[in-house]
């Protein structure tokens, strides 16, 4: 029924935490741990644009350099975040909580490979380190392997049924395989646990949607408003959830939210010319025209369609 639809629709969000795995716009390498150091104290003190000497830096503890890496890391520094946990492991070798972080850091740069590796080597010195097989399976999502990512996402919940972004990237995968009452499930889980994410209810919306469950699509829609996620796909998939239950007029204001009159008419004509209603879908496209002359191009060639439809029913 969404054949033509799902192209208006934009889909589910995994959160915008990572950069891909290609390793674009990366300004620095990390090669092997023994030189990862040097090259990122480096690149650390070229960043701060300030110079100063190894053997003057004041004595910190393990967890204050952890803490400070975690800090660089939320700010987008993963370069002096790394540094941090270098010295961290320094003066507390083995430490798998921060070998974890610095598996996040390779995959914030997009060093995929590397990840892998470091979150193997983590969960083989511990094979119950949950967030670890979550690392793995954000890897794994990463290069569009959703069999291996869905694997350690799975092994992550069985760990720690509270990891809900384990749960949303579930989510996301299922939605893929065009499952959509297991992402439902797997959403469902994810706000059992962060009730406060705003794009996890688009998330489900999304999937009930495609699922048919209209209503249920609507207060999940509603929801994420509600919690502050206001994006214009929200406004979007709201509308073609409201169109399925028959309320046009509503499904229409929710268009207008979602990207102004013109574009809201001739997504309503796109609604009513996949649900045959030709001579509405007509008025919506010449309604577009008539708003924005600049719209012209793509409303005239729907139009077009839906005359030539009309004419054949």
């Amino acid at each position: 029924m969404f054949n033509k639809l799902r192209r208006m629709m934009i889909g589910v969000s995994v959160i915008a935490l990572l950069a891909g795995c290609a390793g674009k716009g990366v300004k620095f390498e990390i090669n092997s741990a023994d030189n990862s150091s040097r090259q990122l104290w480096e690149l650390a003190q070229a960043q701060q644009n300030v110079s100063v000497p190894v053997n003057q830096l004041p004595e910190m503890t393990s967890d204050e350099f952890e803490v400070l890496g975690d800090g660089l890391l939320n700010q987008g520094k993963p370069a002096l975040a790394y540094v941090q946990y270098e010295k961290a492991l320094k003066v507390e070798p083995g430490n798998i909580r921060i070998e974890y972080k610095q598996g996040i850091v390779f995959l914030v740069v997009g060093k995929c490979e590397d990840a892998i590796s470091q979150f193997n080597r983590v969960v083989k010195k511990d094979p119950k380190f949950d967030l670890a097989y979550e690392g793995l399976g954000r890897v794994h999502f990463q290069l569009k392997d959703y069999a291996n990512a869905e694997a350690n996402f799975r092994k992550a919940v069985e760990l720690n049924h509270k990891l809900w972004l384990s749960y949303n990237y579930l989510g996301s995968i299922y939605d893929f395989k065009q499952d959509y009452e297991q992402a439902i499930l797997e959403y469902t889980s994810a706000l059992s646990v962060r009730n406060d994410q705003g794009f996890i209810y688009n998330n489900l919306g999304v999937s009930c949607l495609l699922a048919g469950h209209y209503q249920a699509a609507v207060d999940s829609f509603s929801k994420a408003i509600e919690k502050n996620f206001r994006e214009s796909r929200v406004s979007n998939n709201m509308a073609l959830a409201m169109a399925n239950l028959g309320r046009y007029d509503d499904a229409l204001d929710a268009f207008k939210s979602g990207g102004g009159e013109a574009h809201a008419y001739n997504n309503m004509g796109c609604v009513y010319l996949e649900k045959r209603k030709y001579e509405d879908a007509i008025r919506c496209f010449e309604k577009a025209i008539s708003i924005e002359p600049s719209f012209y191009a793509k409303a005239n060639d729907n139009l077009k369609k839906a005359k030539m439809l009309a004419a054949k029913q």
